[in-house]
C-alpha cells in the first residue's frame, strides 16, 4: 500500500491514479476527476422569439377583446411587456408587430372604458 502524495489517501501499489484527487502516481498530470454522473445540459439555442410570438398573438386577441375593457386592458399590457422584452431577439419584426397591435388594443380599450364611465356617470348608458 502507498499513500497519495497530494491528498494522503491510501492505495494499492498497482494503482495508477489516486481515487480521491486524481493525481497520477508516476508524476504526470492528474487524471480528470469524475463528475459523479452529472452531465451539463447543452447551451440554450439562440433561436428565441417565443415572447415575440406570444406578443403578436396577444395583440390580435386584445383587438378582439377591446369591447370588454376589464379583459382588453390587462391583455394589451401583457402583450406590450412580452414584445418589449423580446425586441433584441432574431424575431424583432414579430415583436414590433405585437407591440403595435397591443398598443392599438390598449388605446381602444381605454377609450371604450372612458366612454362607458362617462355614459354611466351621466345616465346615458341605460336609457
Amino acid at each position: 500500500m502507498r499513500n497519495c502524495p497530494s491528498c494522503g489517501r491510501e492505495h494499492a501499489d498497482s494503482a495508477a491514479f489516486c481515487a480521491g484527487c486524481g493525481t497520477r502516481f508516476d508524476g504526470a498530470a492528474p487524471a480528470p476527476v469524475p463528475s459523479g454522473g452529472y452531465v451539463a445540459p447543452p447551451p440554450a439555442s439562440p433561436s428565441g422569439g417565443g415572447k415575440a410570438l406570444a406578443s403578436l398573438i396577444i395583440g390580435i386577441a386584445s383587438l378582439l377583446a377591446w369591447c370588454l375593457p376589464c379583459v382588453g386592458i390587462p391583455l394589451s399590457i401583457t402583450g406590450l411587456v412580452l414584445g418589449i422584452l423580446d425586441l433584441k431577439s432574431p424575431k424583432r419584426g414579430m415583436a414590433i408587430a405585437g407591440i403595435a397591435l397591443c398598443s392599438l388594443g390598449l388605446l381602444v380599450s381605454l377609450v371604450n372604458a372612458a366612454l362607458g364611465a362617462y355614459m354611466g356617470a351621466t345616465g346615458q348608458l341605460f336609457k
